[in-house]
């Protein structure tokens, strides 16, 4: 019977150690909470970039097959974003601008009614739908670069 009861005192001691050691392994999580969150905005930020390297690229092609004629307007859009998402970055972080937004309720409701109907062109594989909605996309993106353009020179 004494072996029995050794046994169980030992048994709740481990249970003990048990759960402290549980109880501190949870406070570790909480403190490397912080540094999961940076590496998550950084390869978020990272699959962005690569994400519109895509989506450039395959504008290009489009361009080329549907609309070879606005193929120089949007690599001079393209272009021009670029430059101006630089310009953008580091007027930021001078703190030259402000985060809000930059964007209308009407440019948005534009953009969203353009890229539904690119993307209802383009998933029924409707060649004249797609050579119509092309320029107006391409339009679209130039109004964009007039807005960071007149942003960044009302920052100045």
């Amino acid at each position: 019977m004494k072996s029995f009861y050794r046994l169980f005192f030992v048994g709740q001691g481990l249970l003990i150690i048990l759960l402290a050691f549980t109880a501190l392994s949870f406070v570790q999580a909480e403190e490397n909470t912080a540094e999961q969150s940076d590496c998550h905005h950084e390869c978020a930020m990272k699959f962005h970039k690569e994400f519109h390297v895509h989506l450039d690229y395959y504008y290009d092609l489009l361009a080329e097959k549907f609309a070879p004629e606005h193929l120089d307007q949007w690599k001079e859009i393209k272009k021009e974003r670029d430059l101006l998402k630089k310009k953008w970055k580091e007027a930021k972080k001078r703190g030259d601008v402000e985060k809000g937004d930059l964007f209308n309720q009407k440019w948005l409701e534009e953009h969203e009614k353009i890229q539904e109907q690119f993307s209802n062109a383009v998933e029924k594989r409707d060649i004249e739908a797609i050579q119509d909605v092309l320029p107006k996309l391409f339009s679209h993106y130039q109004k964009m670069n007039e807005t960071w353009k007149k942003a960044l020179e009302a920052s100045s």
